[in-house]
């Protein structure tokens, strides 16, 4: 800068007041790169990295605390299902092996054309239509 601007600045500066920055708002003038600790920005994203790495190491072990809790739940209602076909498998070969019941036959066959009555005699019918009663 010449020294006549700097003298234009002070006299305007006089003049009409110096403004200071609003407090807490800061802008770099423009042009210029602003200041990064670099040092303390790499520790942070270490640091970050590190959180990244644990949770996703623990989302990891949840996922698979999930899918072991539902193969065990699938495993159970396998062998629940084994068990009930066991049964029936057993109960049908129970009733496969089991003889049927026997009818018992009565004591007493009266011939095809006889009839027995309800006193327990026994008739046949003559060529004339009357009961003809016949020994049993």
């Amino acid at each position: 800068m010449k020294l006549s601007q700097v003298l234009l600045l002070a006299c305007a500066a006089l003049l009409f007041g110096c403004a200071a920055p609003v407090s807490g708002v800061y802008s770099p003038p423009p042009g210029t790169v602003p200041a990064y600790d670099t040092v303390g920005d790499r520790a942070t994203l270490a640091s970050t990295r590190q959180t990244l790495a644990a949770k996703r190491q623990r989302l990891s072990e949840v996922k698979l605390q999930v899918e072991i809790d539902a193969l065990q739940k699938e495993v159970a209602d396998l062998e629940a299902q084994i068990a009930a076909l066991e049964k029936r498998l057993e109960q049908h070969e129970l009733a496969r092996l089991t003889p049927a019941p026997t009818q018992t036959t009565p004591t007493y066959t009266a011939p095809a054309a006889t009839h027995v009555g309800p006193r327990g005699g026994c008739y046949v019918y003559s060529k004339s239509g009357k009961k003809r009663y016949v020994p049993c």
